[in-house]
């Protein structure tokens, strides 16, 4: 089946304006092998500063998910294209575009409502916080999974809501742009972040730590390795983990050829490939109104 029956570009007018996304749905869906009345789960990926929706399809390497876990991927392009950083503030267009698209999956039947999930990276992964903060969003969406992001303070201040909000940050310790240590203005540290959410999820437990196995391709002499911090709220099932990249910079893990001026700017690539599946049993371990707990490595 060929590749445009797979993902095609759509339009949405949001306040008189066009909004486009992308669409990625299973090739077993079209060949019918998952019957129509099937509800399919929906995962949003959004893009950096200059980055294009389609760049990030690239980049992150989620098309293959579609095809492996049956879901449909979206993939919006949001508003601060151009901008170096997402807009100051709670108010924000991009919230109110993600409200609307979602409402417009749905309409189409094939959505799972309790399966709902977004990803982002940099600007894409700071504006999750935002819309976790969302009232409306937030009980809508089941996880967030921002790579290589802060909280913004303000955005703390004047979240809406209490909603338990299941979250796993991937971050690495040496990332120059959204720094490990915040900025102490408007970026939150990566740690003060953690704790932020878990206060938020009412999370008292101790949290475990895993230090992530490397699989048998992987690398070597790599600079860099990965370990997950997960905290769980026994009651709600609630999450809220941490991938710390030691050694990595502001990329998205996975292993592929980089270049030395993208190493001198932005730092290193963890070069095991485990974003994609991390994000995807993290995002199946939830459901909007029935999230099971377990481990991530079971």
């Amino acid at each position: 089946m060929s590749s445009d029956a797979l993902l095609k570009q759509h339009e949405l007018i949001i306040n008189g304006k066009k909004r486009r996304y992308w669409l990625q749905r299973p090739s077993a869906r079209l060949a019918e092998i998952i019957p129509a009345p099937e509800k399919l789960p929906l995962v949003f990926v959004l893009h950096g500063s200059l980055m294009s929706s389609k760049q990030m399809m690239h980049f992150s390497e989620f098309r293959q998910m579609a095809e492996t876990h049956h879901c449909l991927v979206a993939y919006p392009d949001m508003s601060y294209f151009w901008k170096w950083d997402v807009p100051e503030g709670f108010a924000n267009k991009d919230v109110l575009f993600i409200e609307q698209l979602i409402a417009h999956l749905l309409k189409s039947g094939e959505v799972d409502p309790e399966r709902i999930y977004a990803t982002g990276f940099s600007s894409g992964a700071d504006i999750l916080h935002l819309l976790a903060c969302n009232h409306n969003l937030s009980s809508q969406i089941a996880a967030f999974a921002p790579v290589c992001s802060n909280l913004d303070r303000e955005w703390a201040n004047l979240c809406e809501h209490q909603l338990p909000t299941s979250i796993m940050m991937i971050n690495g310790t040496h990332d120059p742009f959204n720094k490990w240590d915040g900025d102490k203005k408007r970026w939150m540290s990566v740690t003060e972040t953690f704790s932020y959410w878990q206060t938020h999820n009412k999370i008292a437990s101790s949290s475990k730590e895993i230090l992530l196995p490397k699989s048998a391709n992987i690398v070597k002499n790599t600079p860099t390795k990965a370990h997950i911090l997960q905290s769980f709220d026994p009651e709600t099932g609630s999450e809220v983990s941490l991938v710390t990249i030691e050694g990595g910079g502001h990329t998205w893990p996975a292993n592929r050829p980089d270049k030395w001026f993208a190493r001198l700017l932005l730092g290193q690539t963890h070069k095991e490939k485990v974003t994609e599946s991390l994000i995807w049993d993290f995002f199946d371990r939830h459901r909007r109104k029935s999230p099971r707990q377990t481990s991530v490595l079971q």
